[in-house]
C-alpha cells in the first residue's frame, strides 16, 4: 500500500532509538547491546531492499555499526 514503506522505516528507526536508549541506561547489558545490533541489522535489511537513492550507503553504515 502507498505509504507502507515510510511507515515501516519510521518503525524501524523508532525501534533502534528505543534500543539505543535502553543500552545507554544500562551499558553493561548484553541483551540491550544485542537489541541494538538486531535493530541495526533489520533497518539495514529494509534499506537494502527498498533501494532508493542513498539507501545502499545508509544500509552499509548500519551493517558496519551492527558488527562493531
Amino acid at each position: 500500500q502507498a505509504g507502507d514503506a515510510e511507515q515501516a522505516l519510521a518503525h524501524y528507526q523508532r525501534c533502534l532509538a528505543v534500543s539505543e536508549r535502553l543500552l545507554e541506561s544500562n551499558p553493561e547489558s548484553g541483551q540491550a547491546a544485542r537489541d541494538v545490533s538486531v535493530s541495526l541489522n533489520k533497518l539495514a535489511d529494509f534499506l537494502s531492499r527498498r533501494g532508493q537513492a542513498g539507501d545502499a550507503e545508509q544500509a552499509l553504515a548500519h551493517y558496519q555499526r551492527c558488527l562493531a
